[in-house]
């Protein structure tokens, strides 16, 4: 275990920046946290509202949050924002979605396009960064919750020419196309039904990391097997992230805060051996 904290805090979603400080998201402190390898917790940067995903670029992160809580809705919605956020917590602007209904997953189509997830609506809206202007990229049904209070889409990863989708509703991942375009292509594909799924992350070597909302972070193997990767401090699993050479996973746990738990918050590492592929069969 690399940090924690204490009972009820909800950590959400992580990411590994350019100088690999792992990042990640204190949705019930309304801030990001930093951990930093051989240094431990540094300054958190305090945002104002409730940070939900973030992703790193060259000088800057970019931070999907909620003005409301989760915890404590009201009328007036959770109020999304994009908050383009400094390393050194100079918060350079924000960008206001009211349009949406509650925004969880993100993932960069680009250095200046976000791709969002909304959990009730089924919806991904695409977000210039630069402009502002936010319109529906892709939307399906089948990633809405039946229940509208209920977790549908979820996390979102860019790879291998697709995008992918965590479904939370029903355990799912599913993927569409990237065309030339940067527009979808083709038809919504289910890849696989798991045990659960919040965010995940594909290896290079083709195997799927993922954390189920329980007490284990799972890895679904390339001939669909499912089994336990780690299974120890990760309580209320939220995240997982993947060091760029593919031989760390570092992993959220929430103390299960959501789920009836009262553990704390963690942060944890486990190292990994990558797997080598054919590169005909990619197997």
């Amino acid at each position: 275990m690399l940090a924690r904290f204490a009972p009820g805090t909800f950590l959400e979603n992580l990411e590994i920046a350019p100088n690999g400080d792992v990042v990640f998201t204190n949705y019930t402190a309304k801030r990001l946290e930093i951990w930093r390898p051989g240094d431990g917790l540094q300054t958190p940067i305090d945002l104002g509202a409730h940070a939900m995903n973030v992703v790193a670029r060259d000088s800057d992160f970019v931070v999907l949050a909620h003005r409301g809580s989760m915890a404590a809705p009201t009328a007036d919605g959770l109020g999304n924002v994009v908050m383009i956020v400094a390393y050194d917590g100079e918060i350079r602007e924000t960008i206001e979605l009211p349009q949406a209904a509650a925004l969880n997953g993100m993932a960069l189509l680009s250095q200046t396009v976000a791709l969002l997830g909304d959990s009730a609506t089924g919806r991904v809206w695409q977000v210039n960064l630069e402009s502002g202007l936010a319109s529906v990229w892709f939307e399906d049904p089948s990633l809405a919750p039946e229940d509208p209070a209920g977790f549908g889409l979820n996390g979102l990863q860019i790879h291998d020419g697709a995008l992918y989708l965590a479904n939370s509703a029903d355990a799912s991942l599913s993927r569409i196309g990237i065309g030339a375009d940067s527009a979808p292509s083709g038809d919504l594909e289910r890849v696989a039904n798991l045990p659960g799924i919040d965010d995940f992350k594909y290896a290079a070597d083709g195997r799927l990391f993922f954390a189920p909302h329980t007490d284990v972070v799972l890895v679904r193997a390339r001939n669909g097997s499912v089994e336990p990767v780690l299974d120890k401090d990760v309580d209320g699993a939220t995240a997982v992230e993947l060091t760029p050479d593919g031989t760390t996973l570092y992993a959220l746990g929430t103390g299960g805060v959501f789920i009836g738990g009262t553990g704390e918050a963690t942060l944890v590492r486990l190292p990994l051996t990558p797997i080598e592929t054919d590169e005909e069969t990619g197997q």
